[in-house]
């Protein structure tokens, strides 16, 4: 996602290990991106002043909860108002066949279900493998995503994440 902003400068496995160089050192490494985004002056924040509604941080006690909920974000991203704020649009993930296109670009979003069908865990897509030995066409995502310090992944294979359960991939358009 950060390469969706035009920021390639910022190496993901810095964030994802914890590198922030003080931007955040707590936190989602998706939402980290888009912070990175509007520092940069690549995105816009939208302050509504309810937290259910908008994209905004101010500080820890007051930030929206797109900032630190995967539902909200996915809301907010996925909008049909105009309101400003980075956009995007949602399709169901799965591997597919590179030869009738791709799906989404790195730096797109990939929020993986939980086994109790809550949507629990964003990453942002960095590449993607061959997913089947018997065809060079399949392939799938690589992701990058952190829940907290002690747990990330790191180019992980999507489908290594809540095994089996759905996933969603949040294709990012812009910034209005």
């Amino acid at each position: 996602m950060c390469a969706s902003f035009g920021l390639t400068s910022v190496p993901l496995t810095d964030l994802v290990n914890g590198d922030e160089g003080g931007v955040m050192k707590k936190g989602r490494v998706v939402v980290q991106c888009l912070l990175i985004a509007l520092l940069a002056g690549n995105t816009t924040s939208y302050y509504s002043g309810n937290p259910s509604t908008g994209w905004y941080y101010v500080n820890l006690n007051n930030r929206s909860y797109s900032w630190s909920s995967v539902q909200y974000l996915y809301q907010y991203l996925t909008r049909s108002t105009s309101t400003p704020g980075p956009y995007g649009s949602s399709s169901t993930y799965s591997t597919f066949d590179e030869r009738n296109g791709y799906p989404f670009v790195n730096g797109d979003i990939l929020q993986h279900q939980g086994d109790d069908s809550f949507w629990w865990h964003s990453t942002v897509i960095t590449g993607a493998y061959q997913a089947y030995s018997w065809s060079p066409y399949y392939l799938g995502a690589l992701v990058c995503g952190r829940t907290d310090t002690q747990n990330h992944n790191l180019n992980d294979r999507a489908e290594d994440i809540y095994p089996g359960n759905p996933k969603r991939i949040i294709a990012l358009s812009g910034n209005r």
